[in-house]
């Protein structure tokens, strides 16, 4: 089996087929190069989860902060409607701090679910792409070719073939599994 451009992107695209095989051994010493043992992948969560509850006393703080500005902009607007309710501000004056005072309310609700989600979605990323390090070569060798697909879909947003020569742009948790492992396969080597 061969692959080969489908010239949707470019259609003029000169680049030659590349044999299944050869795509999947460089696949293949993809995966060996970002591949972490599984007692690594267990020290490195075991640590992301000291620096996490290391780092959750600031990030308290600062949803604490942003819950505070929330909060004193709703009085605002409760008092502004006081304010037009007395006749003390006309409606021209009332709407427009009105609109001013729910942009911000909107702004602050919006940065505030921010920091919640990043607070949970930061070790789940994490977890997952070392899960994907530690696995993904194993099942690759294993797999039918939709788990292959799956796995390849996995490595990067960018796949590209240049001259039979598989280029990978991997996201943060797999660049940062790829410049580790080689560094922790060689302490692990000394260690045994």
């Amino acid at each position: 089996t061969y692959y080969h451009c489908t010239k949707r992107v470019d259609k003029n695209c000169q680049q030659k087929a590349i044999e299944e095989k050869v795509l999947e051994a460089q696949i293949l010493d993809y995966l060996t190069r970002i591949e972490i043992s599984p007692s690594f992948h267990e020290w490195a969560i075991e640590a992301l989860k000291e620096t996490n509850d290391t780092e959750k006393v600031s990030r308290d703080k600062i949803i604490k902060r942003q819950r505070e500005l929330y909060d004193q902009t709703l009085r605002k607007l409760d008092s502004l409607m006081d304010l037009r309710l007395a006749g003390e501000i006309t409606p021209e004056e009332y709407n427009g701090k009105k609109t001013i005072l729910e942009k911000e309310k909107h702004d602050l609700n919006q940065s505030l679910n921010k920091t919640d989600s990043k607070i949970d979605d930061w070790m789940k990323k994490i977890e997952k792409g070392l899960m994907f390090a530690e696995k993904a070569r194993k099942e690759f060798e294993k797999g039918n070719p939709d788990k292959r697909r799956e796995i390849l879909a996995g490595l990067g947003y960018n796949l590209e073939l240049k001259n039979k020569k598989l280029i990978i742009t991997t996201e943060k948790p797999l660049s940062f599994a790829e410049e580790a492992a080689p560094v922790v396969r060689d302490i692990e080597s000394r260690l045994e």
